[in-house]
C-alpha cells in the first residue's frame, strides 16, 4: 500500500516487508545448513570391523612390511647418492597404513575373504583399487595398531639398511 502522494511505503509496511525478507533468508540458510548436515553422514569414513582385527593383524602386518620394503627400495634408487634420510622413512611408516595417501594405496587393493562360516579370514590382493569401505578401514586399523608400536624402530632399520632382505625384515 503505497502512498499515492509520495509513492513510498508507510513505515509499518516497510518493517513488515523487511521482517518477511529476513525470515525468508533465515529459512533458506537453515535449509542449506540442514542439507549440509545430512550430507555429512554420507561423507563420514566407514567404521572398521573391530571383531576381525585380531584375525587379520598378522597378514596385514606382513603385507604392510612388504609394501614398506618395496617403497623404501624405490626411494633409495631415485634418491641422490642412493641415500634417504631417516625423516623420509619416518614419513613412509607414518603413511603406509592410510589408504588416502600414495604410500597406503595398497590398503584399498586388499580384500578380506572367508571361504565359509567358521573358516579362517585371509587377505586377498585385488587387481584394482576399490572404494575404501569397512573392510579397507579394518585393514587400516589393524595396520595402524601394529605400526604405531614399531614405527620408529622400523624407520631406523630402513635408514640403517640393516636387514638386507625382505624376509629378515618381516621376521623382526
Amino acid at each position: 500500500a503505497r502512498s499515492a502522494a509520495t509513492g513510498t511505503m508507510p513505515r509499518a509496511s516497510r518493517a513488515n516487508a523487511l521482517l518477511a525478507a529476513w525470515a525468508a533468508l533465515h529459512f533458506c540458510v537453515g535449509v542449506v545448513e540442514g542439507q549440509n548436515g545430512e550430507m555429512e553422514q554420507f561423507t563420514r569414513k566407514p567404521r572398521a570391523f573391530n571383531k576381525d582385527l585380531k584375525y587379520v593383524s598378522c597378514a596385514v602386518c606382513k603385507r604392510a612390511v612388504e609394501e614398506v620394503w618395496n617403497i623404501a627400495e624405490h626411494m633409495r634408487e631415485v634418491a641422490p647418492y642412493h641415500k634417504v634420510g631417516e625423516d623420509e622413512f619416518n614419513e613412509l611408516t607414518l603413511n603406509i597404513c592410510d589408504p588416502d595417501t600414495d604410500e597406503g594405496e595398497w590398503v584399498s587393493m586388499q580384500d578380506i575373504e572367508q571361504a565359509k562360516k567358521g573358516a579362517s579370514i585371509k587377505l586377498k590382493q585385488e587387481e584394482y583399487m576399490g572404494e575404501c569401505r569397512r573392510e579397507c578401514r579394518t585393514i587400516e586399523k589393524a595396520c595402524t595398531a601394529v605400526f604405531d608400536e614399531y614405527r620408529e624402530d622400523l624407520a631406523e632399520l630402513l635408514w640403517k639398511n640393516e636387514p638386507k632382505t625382505l624376509e629378515k625384515m618381516a621376521s623382526r
